[in-house]
């Protein structure tokens, strides 16, 4: 018999599908809706986690004013396993019985094996978390709240849910930030998340929103992070794309000159885009690499340099020309990804000469946003 909460007063059962979390509140959208106006529309949460004898279930308060309580104890953000005969109570004296699978009972209370989510259940964590304070405006303890604060350490427990942590962290951190300011951007982010599009797009709205209160070193770990996490869930797009706040995504070519300009971690920077872009479908690599220099086609005739017929000669001579080391080390780094793409000769050389006249210190054409 699988798990399910049982109702101790209809004694009604509803089935808890481990695929799936498991939402009671009153909202439409809520696995088991209560329409007592005590209950918040995303009340209480549980979910399945992996453990050495199957699964177990974990319970925890989503942020409500009238709280969630286990077995007469008050739950907060943090996840609590549950054991067989668990009581739940919610206000209004509902109270679910925890009546767990005989064949693969839960364990002890240990602390929870990470999960990867699939990309439709990031769209709700990121709800979850702006919810105390675009919804109810909560501003206690720091701008964003402390139920936000709460929900960031329950949700450092899965990767993309540190990603979102670090996000909100960093974004407490700042001093002097208007508390309006940031209640407007994550309003528009919760409008941007809500609506339907790729789940890579919301997370890229994320980053785009986070990059422009915080663009330092944090907001530019935070893209990479971000970057890893979409494409370890299938939602992989182009790392140049989250590093740009502005209308259009920009170029790799101006991406490299505004890592150029954060000066001494500035190859540190254009290392991770060029190695996260390798990652992905290499034709808009090159595309991005050549874009403003090379407008021509990637497959039109080019003549190698005097002395440059094979790309180990071009990156000597460029570090012979004045490359500084730290350039010398990314040039060899693309050299690498280069060498790993079947794509032609001429095109390798293109994307390289491109690259190297960026890291040479020649502008971009007048009037591009960087």
């Amino acid at each position: 018999m699988p798990a399910a909460l049982r109702n101790r007063q209809t004694e009604q059962r509803y089935a808890l599908d481990p695929t799936h979390s498991f939402v009671i509140g009153r909202s439409q959208v809520a696995q088991l809706r209560i329409t007592n106006g005590e209950v918040a529309p995303r009340h209480t949460f549980m979910e399945a986690r992996p453990a050495a004898n199957g699964v177990s279930w974990w319970v925890w308060d989503g942020g409500s004013t009238n709280g969630t309580r286990l077995n007469g104890q008050r739950l907060d953000f943090e996840p609590v396993a549950l054991q067989p005969g668990d009581e739940i109570e919610l206000p209004g004296d509902v109270v679910f019985v925890f009546d767990a699978d005989i064949a693969t009972p839960s364990p002890a209370r240990t602390p929870p094996l990470p999960l990867e989510p699939p990309a439709e259940v990031l769209r709700q964590v990121a709800l979850e978390l702006l919810e105390p304070v675009v919804i109810r405006g909560d501003y206690r303890a720091s701008p964003l709240g402390h139920e936000v604060r709460a929900a960031v350490r329950r949700a450092a427990e899965g990767p993309i849910d540190r990603t979102l942590a670090e996000a909100l962290a960093a974004v407490q951190a700042l001093d002097g930030l208007d508390r309006g300011d940031v209640v407007g951007a994550f309003r528009s982010l919760l409008s941007e998340l809500d609506r339907e599009q790729p789940p890579g797009h919301r997370y890229v709205r994320l980053t785009q929103y986070l990059v422009a209160v915080s663009p330092d070193e944090a907001g530019t770990v935070l893209c990479r992070r971000v970057c890893e996490r979409l494409e370890a869930g299938g939602d992989a797009v182009p790392y140049a794309s989250l590093l740009g706040a502005s209308a259009h995504e920009p170029s790799l070519h101006e991406v490299l000159h505004r890592a150029a300009a954060l000066r001494d971690r500035g190859h540190v920077v254009a290392r991770e885009v060029l190695r996260e872009l390798a990652r992905t479908d290499p034709s808009p690599w090159w595309n991005l690499l050549c874009e403003h220099r090379y407008p021509a086609p990637l497959d039109a005739p080019s003549a190698a340099p005097e002395g440059c017929d094979t790309l180990p000669a071009r990156v000597a001579q460029a570090v012979r020309a004045g490359t500084s080391d730290p350039d010398a080390g990314l040039v060899a780094e693309v050299v690498q990804q280069l060498r790993a793409t079947a794509v032609s000769d001429v095109d390798k050389r293109s994307a390289l000469r491109s690259l190297l006249q960026d890291l040479t210190g020649q502008r971009p054409p007048a009037g591009r946003r960087f």
